[in-house]
């Protein structure tokens, strides 16, 4: 007997069904997420829409949730699940996923747990869309674009960060508020590092064609009578202030990746400022992600823009007189030096424009000349850090001699432990405190509590399916010496309390 679904549909035609033309994933279901996903639905800008995430809970419960607005919308296929497999066929892919940063917390220490977690996800995503297009939202965007880049094996072209998109949105927002007109009237791009070390460019700055540096020479400088350097702080603080007020930032930051994700499925071939490889630009001689102005198109192919707006029309040959080596563009150029500079902070060597700016030339790698009085002092800095880390490491390995196999607890496999790891109890602090000798306590008690020792922790418990990070290597290199050269045998808890040992330089330097 006939259903009433085949009584009432007719095929008049057979065959495989084809795959989605225009399918978008977004991997994290938490506020950034549900804020891409939300905005690039209400744009109509896909066939079909993935989520993924590993709290399933929460993962059914936004898809019912939109899927019960299906009527309000024109994408036909909303669909989750916490295996990569449902992410298949995808076009463009959204990674928001990650942990967020804590207070006190060091954007280094951020950076090493979401490399942790991307660890998994990155080669999950390429072994299922291996012809899709990567967008990174987590932060630092920057670095872990980078990351990203790496760890799928994809072209360059083909992975990209949400970069500074937003901030030159609000840049443009703060802008046109302040000169009475839309946001879309005024155009101007803050390139460089999302966040607090970004770049205004105000020389690109224009209302209708019409330059306001030209208006105004000292505008963005501490020559400005108006202060417009104010607006680039705003823009800087504006994310710290939403922060404060709702807890976390999610609409903006949605909007933005719908913006560019209409771009690349569109092939509208227009100019984003997004975190891109920019070896090989502006005298940067290897690999790292920052911002600049870029072409986006369907077909993958990613151009940046010249920067060569950048430079005084009397360098760039436009008034006359020999166009000029881009080296020597650049050189004096405010803007580029401090891109320079953020290039350079990431471990870049960029001794050629260093050796310009000195009129001389570039020595091999190691930049030119002696090092500076600063550079005198941080190298200072770093080998005392070291100093201090040898110490403090030698004195954990003797505590977690005997605690290892007390501290962490097993899990069946790495997706478990991610959906519960909050939920979970891995290390007995009350025991652990409750053996070490009196002075200690103070600064361990407070030190346990910390997201440095609690990322210890969760790299120690991914090392049962992954990879050490190095680091962690060495950790435990030093917990197999102190066992070693323990002659008492192996106890949950320590009946003798052993004297750190460490290097004597160390101990000299200290």
């Amino acid at each position: 007997m006939a259903s009433v679904m085949e009584k009432l549909i007719t095929p008049l035609a057979s065959g495989p069904a084809e795959p989605p033309r225009n399918k978008v994933t977004v991997v994290g279901v938490g506020q950034v997420g549900m804020a891409c996903a939300v905005s690039i639905l209400l744009r109509e800008l896909t066939d079909e829409l993935a989520l993924v995430d590993v709290v399933e809970d929460r993962l059914k419960g936004e898809m019912l949730d939109l899927q019960h607005g299906s009527l309000f919308l024109k994408t036909p296929k909303i669909v989750a699940d916490k295996d990569y497999s449902v992410t298949a066929n995808s076009r463009i892919v959204v990674v928001t996923a990650g942990v967020r940063q804590q207070e006190g917390e060091s954007r280094l220490n951020l950076v090493q747990r979401n490399v942790n977690i991307f660890k998994h996800i990155i080669p999950q995503i390429v072994k299922y869309s291996p012809d899709c297009t990567l967008i990174v939202v987590s932060n630092p965007v920057d670095v872990l674009t980078y990351v990203t880049w790496k760890l799928s094996g994809l072209p360059k072209h083909r992975v990209i960060g949400s970069g500074t998109n937003l901030d030159s949105a609000r840049f443009r927002h703060i802008m046109a508020e302040k000169l009475g007109i839309h946001s879309s009237s005024f155009n101007g791009y803050i390139l460089g590092e999302h966040g607090d070390s970004s770049v205004p460019v105000w020389s690109g700055a224009n209302v209708a064609g019409v330059s306001l540096q030209k208006l105004n020479p000292d505008i963005g400088t501490d020559k400005d009578s108006e202060n417009w350097k104010d607006a680039h702080k705003m823009v800087v603080d504006s994310a710290y202030e939403v922060i404060k007020l709702k807890g976390y930032t999610n609409w903006a930051i949605g909007l933005s990746v719908a913006d560019l994700t209409e771009t690349l499925v569109k092939n509208l071939n227009r100019v984003h400022p997004v975190s891109t490889m920019v070896k090989g630009m502006y005298g940067i001689g290897e690999e790292v992600y920052l911002s600049m102005p870029c072409v986006l198109n369907s077909s993958g192919e990613l151009k940046s823009t010249s920067l060569s707006e950048l430079v005084d029309d009397r360098k760039n040959g436009n008034l006359g007189g020999e166009a000029l080596d881009v080296l020597e563009l650049l050189q004096g150029n405010p803007t580029l030096e401090r891109l320079q500079a953020l290039a350079k902070r990431t471990g870049v060597k960029v001794a050629r424009l260093e050796a310009l700016a000195v009129g001389q030339k570039a020595v091999g790698e190691e930049g030119v000349g002696g090092r500076s009085p600063a550079e005198e002092e941080e190298l200072r800095n770093a080998k005392l850090n070291v100093q201090l880390r040898e110490v403090f490491a030698a004195r954990f390995a003797t505590m977690f001699t005997d605690y290892e196999s007390f501290v962490i607890q097993n899990s069946p496999d790495l997706e478990s432990w991610l959906t519960n790891r909050e939920q979970m109890h891995n290390f007995d602090k009350a025991s652990f405190l409750s053996d070490q000798p009196e002075p200690y306590l103070p600064f361990l008690s407070h030190f346990i509590e910390t997201q440095m020792f609690a990322t210890f922790i969760d790299n120690k418990i991914m090392s049962q399916w992954e990879e050490k990070e190095p680091l962690l290597r060495v950790f435990d290199g030093r917990i197999e010496k102190a066992r070693l050269y323990n002659v008492r045998a192996p106890s949950l808890r320590s009946s003798v309390y052993q004297k750190c040992t460490f290097l004597k330089e160390s101990g000299k330097k200290l």
